[in-house]
């Protein structure tokens, strides 16, 4: 976005990452240890100011490394089509009762998938694990849509900045 983009313009390409990013629900997050470059597969919910939560087991090294350093990263699109949301911002951990509202969200999002599907088949075993609870606010999200006609209103080869 160069800042000469109409209002209608620049929310019709919001409006379209979004729903982009609702119709997906994996994502690659990258975090930083000692220094160190991680990265790993998340499932995630989004809400309509694109802040992501996740939840993990307490023992993974993503957590472990966010508890270090929230400054994260993500991604969401890899393929095969020329769609992507690239975010970079701060996560932070959740209380249990915030937590359990995250659980809501998942909920809602297996109801719409097929029941061998991620989170579908595991959803009620998160329920009673020892899970972290994450809340990613984004400090930038940028939409780049090369070639998905779904998309028209950020169709083309430029990125669009939409935080």
């Amino acid at each position: 976005y160069n800042g000469t983009m109409s209002t209608s313009v620049a929310e019709g390409i919001r409006e379209e990452a979004l729903r982009f990013l609702r119709q997906q629900n994996t994502a690659v997050i990258a975090s930083v240890f000692e220094g160190e470059p991680y990265a790993s597969t998340i499932y995630y919910v989004v809400d309509e100011d694109f802040n992501f939560y996740f939840l993990t087991k307490a023992n993974t090294a993503k957590s472990a490394n966010i508890a270090h350093n929230g400054r994260v990263a993500l991604v969401v699109g890899t393929g095969p089509k020329k769609i992507t949301v690239q975010v970079r911002g701060t996560a932070a951990t959740y209380d249990d009762e915030n937590g359990k509202a995250i659980i809501e969200k998942f909920q809602e999002l297996v109801e719409q998938r097929p029941k061998d599907q991620w989170p579908a088949n595991i959803l009620d075993a998160l329920k009673d694990e020892k899970n972290v609870y994450f809340k990613i606010v984004p400090m930038s999200v940028i939409f780049l849509n090369i070639d998905d006609t779904e998309y028209p209103a950020s169709q083309g080869t430029q990125s669009h900045v939409v935080v």
